[in-house]
């Protein structure tokens, strides 16, 4: 047997704490509110000790799912049983984050001066916590928490929409303790173990919100007998008694199939959405079966009843993470644009056929209501099981699952154990300083830029400082906070990773990946014929560059660290995804089973919604914005500031009614199908 390299361990022994985002951010006082007016080059680029104590997390994760769900050797094993298992276990996860979350709110993640000007706001939580600061410090939450929060943060705008609109950005600010966590894990077996006392500091923590008894530190759950209870959002009473996690029927809670009788059921249905019964001044009483559409229809109807901004607005909308060109941007005048519509609008049980049936004659305000509220129609809302707890939208199942093919490709390569640690890392780490410099020039903006393996470690790693990260890609050129995507359809990124491969190598003079799997060699193969046209290509040259691609220590003779990056990849049901899905061959191309899950996390959109995303091959989609009211003035190519996101043409982002926009989906020219009328 082999001996594994040990090369990690040293690492992180000689490591300083200051080479740790955390420890910077504790020790240091408050820094100013970013100058846009200059360019600055990063202050919190990972570094290697950083990325090694996040590799050991993602073996840590691999250690936990392998424990609570034995069985499954190879990333091409799929076992629907341990599948479901699992995504019951992770839905179980993300409501101990959002107990967690929703604890540290009442705790000082939320002590700063809250202003209706988003601005503002921002300004004031920079302002650090000291108290918030050492609670934090004396506290450890369980790994599954961990794994859900990591995710989180690696989906940065949902991220900071989530604690903007929550007022934790107390929380937000507070970079993802990796060091504390990685001297947790053993070096060995890899096993999460925390010492005591901080155990019962985290349990005392969430007492305040569910009995800690409930929440036993190391996951002590069955998906199959595990339960729980909704609440209304809007009136915070229960709305069933207990109701599993799963069952026969596909009808749990984390099931598609979900249904529960509403205790709250009143006889009188309203038929409009505005008018409540008139017994009780909230809607939880008009549905007398509860669904996954029903606690949808929930959560917007607070969100517009209370006056509350809308999930997607900071999103999409922000004057924070916008290009400073933008920052006119007003989210009261676009919230209440939105509310006025559907409080206007007649209510049908359906929650896609509601929002198709929002209409305006103006076409940006058209997209611009169509952009927010569809975004409803993937949520999956296990914050409605915590009573009195913050409010997520965001499908956090989804966003570990998804996540988790990352991981399982990262572990499977075992960077940790290489005898080249060292000089990978320093490969890496240089190679993804390149790539954020591509990503966050102007001309690049409109671009798509996907990752190979190990650059999106390092873009991850980065991420999970959310204050680092977002003064980092602030102080850039671009000046704006460059989102990561983690859905967008298999073709699209097949398509950029071309292109990323050839302004890589045109800029740097070295090949983007050095991985000989077929798929990458086929792409360095067209990028040298159609740079090259095969005229300078001699065998002498042939032979030099093939010498010096086995010299970088990145260099595998099979799929290595610089395969293309697919975790964030899925499949969209607009007819020209699946044109360019026929048309290509695409090897690394996901085929699992299809899974009950509550929201499919490999194909969010559904074939009956996807009329709301136009014919376009992602689902986000850039917004300009400088009118002096703060509307909307303009939307750019679907690519949410470079990155992993799509760069589709302008029309291609956006779905339309026959009668307004176009055609919906599937159309080939004009309206929603593929011109959506042009901008």
């Amino acid at each position: 047997m082999v001996k594994q390299s040990q090369g990690f361990i040293d690492i992180l022994e000689y490591s300083k704490d200051t080479d740790f985002t955390t420890h910077r951010y504790v020790q240091s006082p408050t820094e100013p509110i970013v100058n846009m007016k200059v360019v600055n080059p990063p202050k919190s680029l990972p570094t290697k000790p950083e990325v090694v104590a996040h590799l050991k997390l993602l073996k840590a994760f691999e250690v936990l799912k392998n424990n609570l769900v034995p069985g499954g050797n190879s990333d091409t094993e799929f076992d629907e049983y341990r599948e479901k298992s699992w995504q019951c276990i992770v839905t179980i996860a993300v409501r101990r984050l959002i107990v967690f979350i929703s604890a540290l709110k009442l705790n000082g993640a939320a002590n700063y001066p809250i202003s209706p000007n988003e601005r503002n706001t921002f300004k004031n939580a920079n302002e650090k916590n000291t108290e918030f600061i050492n609670l934090m410090d004396k506290i450890m939450p369980p790994l599954d928490v961990i794994m859900v929060w990591h995710a989180f943060l690696l989906n940065p705008k949902c991220f900071y929409d989530t604690c903007m609109r929550n007022n934790i950005l107390h929380f937000a600010n507070y970079p993802f303790p990796l060091q504390r966590v990685s001297q947790f894990i053993d070096n060995e077996t890899f096993e999460f173990n925390v010492p005591e006392e901080k155990q019962q500091n985290y349990l005392d923590l969430i007492d305040i919100i569910e009995e800690k008894d409930n929440h036993p530190f190391n996951y002590q759950f069955s998906p199959q007998t595990h339960s729980v209870k909704l609440f209304c959002p809007i009136c915070q009473t229960a709305l069933t008694g207990s109701v599993s996690i799963t069952n026969n029927k596909n009808q749990g809670f984390a099931d598609p199939n979900f249904q529960s009788r509403n205790m709250n059921y009143s006889l009188y249905r309203s038929s409009n959405i505005q008018n409540a019964a008139p017994k009780s001044p909230c809607r939880c009483q008009g549905a007398q079966y509860l669904n996954h559409n029903e606690i949808r229809f929930l959560n917007l109807y607070h969100d517009v009843a209370d006056n509350a901004i809308l999930q997607g607005v900071y999103k999409h909308f922000s004057s924070v993470l916008c290009d400073p060109r933008y920052e006119g941007r007003r989210q009261d005048v676009i919230q209440q644009d939105i509310r006025n519509a559907v409080l206007n609008t007649m209510f049908t049980s359906d929650l896609t056929a509601f929002i198709s049936s929002i209409k305006n004659r103006n076409f940006q305000e058209q997209r611009r209501r169509r952009m927010i509220l569809r975004e409803y129609l993937q949520h999956n809302y296990v914050s409605s099981t915590v009573q009195y707890g913050i409010q997520v939208g965001e499908d956090l199942v989804g966003c570990v699952l998804r996540q988790e093919r990352f991981v399982q490709k990262i572990n499977n390569l075992d960077w940790l154990h290489s005898p080249l640690i060292y000089d990978t890392l320093n490969e890496s780490i240089t190679r993804y300083h390149r790539f954020f410099t591509m990503l966050t020039e102007e001309r690049n903006r409109r671009a798509m830029l996907v990752p190979c393996l190990d650059i999106d470690l390092i873009w991850h790693t980065h991420q999970l400082s959310m204050y680092g990260y977002f003064r980092d890609c602030k102080s850039s050129p671009c000046h704006s906070v460059i989102d990561h995507d983690d859905k967008i359809d298999e073709s699209r990124l097949d398509e950029a990773f071309s292109h990323t491969s050839k302004i890589y190598k045109m800029r740097y003079k070295e090949n983007y990946s050095v991985c000989y799997c077929l798929y990458c060699t086929n792409d360095r193969a067209a990028n040298k014929k159609q740079f090259m046209g095969g005229i300078f290509n001699t065998k002498r040259i042939i032979a030099k560059r093939e010498m010096a691609m086995r010299r970088n220590p990145l260099f595998t003779p099979d799929e290595g660290l610089t395969h293309i990056s697919t975790h964030n990849s899925i499949k969209l049901p607009t007819s020209e995804a699946k044109r360019k899905r026929k048309n290509s061959d695409i090897d690394w191309s996901y085929n699992y089973p299809t899974v009950n899950y509550a929201v499919a996390p490999y194909s969010p959109v559904s074939e009956s919604s996807c009329g709301l995303y136009g014919n376009g091959t992602c689902t986000s989609a850039r917004t300009n914005c400088a009118s002096s009211n703060g509307l909307c003035s303009g939307f750019a190519s679907c690519s949410g500031g470079g990155g992993s996101t799509c760069v589709t043409s302008t029309s291609s982002a956006w779905g339309g009614s026959s009668s307004s926009s176009g055609g919906g989906c599937g159309s080939s020219s004009g309206g929603c199908g593929g011109g959506c009328g042009g901008s």
